[in-house]
């Protein structure tokens, strides 16, 4: 294969592979494209590209306890508000501002938030919201839980402010989860339909499973 045939199939400049082939340039992250070019392990051309190029797995420096899961439109009984499920699940800490405060985790199921980049499967990671907070602030992600009767609705929303008025807004694909949930900021906040609301986390991180 001439130089620039190969240039051409691998899809890199061909001032790079004159560079590599004189020895002015030890390795280059177009050398999986090349090596693919030529049919060869990346490890014939360079041995070193993994250690150089390809980054280590994070090293989870400590664990969060999942505490349950959130579910928009599902209620639950509330002995039941700790599931046991998730005992054995480990998530990782989420380092940076609110380290410093105790952290818990939520599994999340359905879609009320994954135009918010939060879907089904994911874990959020929280901090009791008002450990972190002394009032409530407009743009947080936060865990809000409804509760009446002997049933609790646990679900992530993003909260915005105004006045003495408190919006909770999904970010939702499903025109069933869509509706805003207003109430007013007081002491013991109930929505339209009479259930107690209460803003328990707030989410500092997402951790998505492979």
């Amino acid at each position: 294969m001439t130089q620039a045939g190969l240039a051409k199939a691998a899809g890199v400049s061909q001032p790079v592979l004159v560079d590599l082939e004189a020895g002015r340039q030890i390795t280059s992250k177009k050398l999986p494209a090349i090596a693919k070019a030529l049919a060869v392990k990346i490890a014939e051309l360079d041995p070193e590209y993994e250690r150089e190029y390809v980054s280590a797995p994070a090293r989870i420096i400590g664990k969060v306890k999942v505490v349950g899961q959130v579910q928009a439109g599902v209620w639950t009984e509330i002995e039941d508000y700790e599931d046991s499920a998730f005992a054995n699940v480990e998530v990782p800490t989420q380092p940076g501002l609110w380290s410093h405060l105790p952290q818990f985790s939520y599994f999340v199921r359905g879609k009320s938030m994954d135009l918010d980049r939060i879907a089904d499967g994911d874990y959020v990671i929280c901090v009791p919201y008002f450990d972190a907070r002394e009032d409530l602030r407009s743009g947080d992600r936060v865990i809000v839980e409804r509760v009446r009767n002997s049933a609790v609705e646990r679900t992530v929303k993003r909260l915005e402010v105004s006045g003495k008025t408190a919006r909770l807004i999904p970010a939702s694909s499903d025109p069933r989860l869509q509706k805003p949930l207003t109430v007013q900021i007081s002491k013991e906040m109930r929505d339209e339909e009479g259930a107690e609301v209460r803003i328990v986390g707030l989410v500092i991180g997402r951790w998505a499973p492979f």
